[in-house]
């Protein structure tokens, strides 16, 4: 969408799916006016480190991310980037989600490398 139709659009409507970037952009215009801004839902909240957009972006309400980080300077960076004041894990073990999990199982296949992935595989071996 155009950023001229999304000024429209922001003035028209109340939910948006959209990039961090493009919010980030939208804030700067001014064609996004953050003061109505109720509830903000941040998707992939671990890439919330360095200069992302995600950073830029001083609204959030609740963000989500099934990967937060390997270790605990990320996930601090992350906290402190989205400024995160309380941290709620859920496992498929936890009490509240074990009626919504159907059973999984993993089944293990191995595949033959053909020939020529082989030798690729013997001549990187050999460096």
């Amino acid at each position: 969408m155009a950023p001229k139709a999304r000024t429209t659009a922001w003035k028209e409507n109340r939910v948006f799916f959209l990039t961090p970037q493009v919010m980030m952009n939208d804030l700067t215009s001014r064609a996004c006016p953050a003061e109505l801004i109720k509830c903000l839902v941040i998707d992939e909240a671990h890439k919330a480190t360095g200069n992302h957009a995600y950073c830029q972006v001083k609204i959030s309400d609740l963000a989500l991310s099934a990967t937060p980080g390997t270790d605990f300077p990320t996930l601090e960076a992350v906290l402190g980037n989205l400024r995160i004041g309380h941290i709620e894990v859920r496992t498929e073990t936890s009490q509240d989600i074990l009626p919504y999990i159907h059973g999984r199982s993993v089944d293990k296949i191995v595949v033959k490398l053909g020939k020529e992935v082989e030798e690729v595989k013997r001549r990187f071996i050999k460096v």
